[in-house]
């Protein structure tokens, strides 16, 4: 049986502020994945709807790593008034603001969603995973556990999914042990004081050893700060500054093999009179970003929200001088229709999956 890593390693200038974890599901715990592909069958059979097509561009090579870059859409922050959260709530939830979805209360069905991220992670067959907004790690580390997978995970503190009643949302890094092992106690970070001012930094990195070639490559997830603002942008770079920085010792070797995962809640080129700061910081490290950065690129959310329509670039698959990219998988932002975009019965969250293969350089 293989090993969840929940919570081990030290916790970079961690706050101490509160943090609910969802409970071990009993049900889950020896879960097969025959269980889980009929699962995901019999819901698709019910509304007879399928994922969105992908493919994967660019020409393959060999011995590459594949990872998956995915904020999966809380619970926390999706769910309806009607269902009973948890925890008492302290604000109205309203399906987290998403006001052009039909069938709201089939589509933000959680016991239903997770099937379909699971579905949308498992057809990728990534090495690697990374994973936002996860605040029901007591499914998704158990049922991917049963497809050969480890994983790190680590809950915001204040995550926002407490004040509607749920469990902290967080970071999650899983992994196939079959191809790597895991090196050392990770680094996980909830947390840090900036000036006068604590801010929520979410972040889970690990040194992997591939099982075929011996070599190493340091992981990193995370989950920046979001909303559009010159002060939201500055405190984004003082969190990837941070993740980056020396108290991650995970890369007190450099950023060579490095890979990098995540939302960073901020577009490559400027929106809004707003420049950016932290993908100009990230590139000024030598890393590269594994799909094109152009105000031309295919958005990786879009969405409707009352304030109106949303579709950014923020989600970004970075990679060290030592590991080049040679596919990554398509966005169907085509498919979607004009007048609901994401999430949708075709597509469980508000981000669409990035992915790459990479290969060493």
């Amino acid at each position: 049986k293989l090993q969840f890593l929940y919570f081990i390693g030290k916790q970079a200038n961690s706050m101490s502020t509160a943090v609910r974890r969802a409970p071990k599901d009993p049900q889950l715990v020896d879960v097969t994945k025959e269980f889980l592909l009929s699962q995901i069958k019999k819901l698709r059979d019910e509304d007879g709807s399928t994922l969105l097509k992908r493919t994967w561009v660019g020409e393959p090579a060999k011995d590459t790593i594949r990872v998956l870059q995915f904020n999966i859409l809380a619970e926390g922050l999706s769910s309806g008034d009607e269902v009973k959260s948890p925890f008492e709530a302290k604000r109205s939830s309203d399906f987290g603001g998403f006001v052009s979805v039909p069938e709201k209360k089939t589509v933000f069905d959680f016991s239903r969603r997770r099937y379909f991220i699971l579905e949308e992670i498992l057809r990728a067959d990534a090495d690697i995973v990374a994973l936002e907004e996860v605040d029901r790690m007591d499914f998704f580390e158990p049922a991917l556990t049963a497809f050969g997978y480890q994983s790190v995970f680590q809950p915001k503190s204040e995550s926002p999914c407490l004040g509607y009643g749920y469990y902290s949302d967080g970071v999650a890094v899983f992994w196939k042990s079959d191809k790597f092992k895991l090196m050392s106690d990770p680094f996980l970070s909830n947390g840090f004081k900036l000036s006068e001012s604590e801010y929520r930094c979410c972040a889970a990195a690990v040194t992997l050893r591939c099982v075929q070639t011996s070599r190493e490559i340091v992981v990193v997830a995370t989950h920046l700060k979001a909303k559009i603002g010159v002060q939201e942008e500055k405190t984004r770079e003082l969190q990837i500054k941070h993740i980056l920085g020396k108290e991650n010792r995970q890369l007190s070797e450099g950023y060579q093999n490095l890979i990098l995962l995540g939302d960073f809640n901020t577009a490559p080129f400027a929106e809004h009179d707003v420049d950016p700061l932290v993908v100009p910081f990230v590139q000024s490290l030598g890393l590269r970003s594994a799909y094109p950065l152009s105000e031309s690129s295919p958005p990786t959310t879009a969405k409707y929200r009352s304030v109106g329509k949303s579709e950014h670039v923020i989600d970004y698959i970075w990679t060290g001088e030592l590991l080049t990219p040679c596919r990554t998988l398509s966005i169907p932002r085509d498919q979607l229709d004009e007048l609901v975009l994401l999430p949708c019965k075709s597509y469980p969250s508000d981000h669409f999956a990035i992915g790459a293969d990479l290969a060493w350089a």
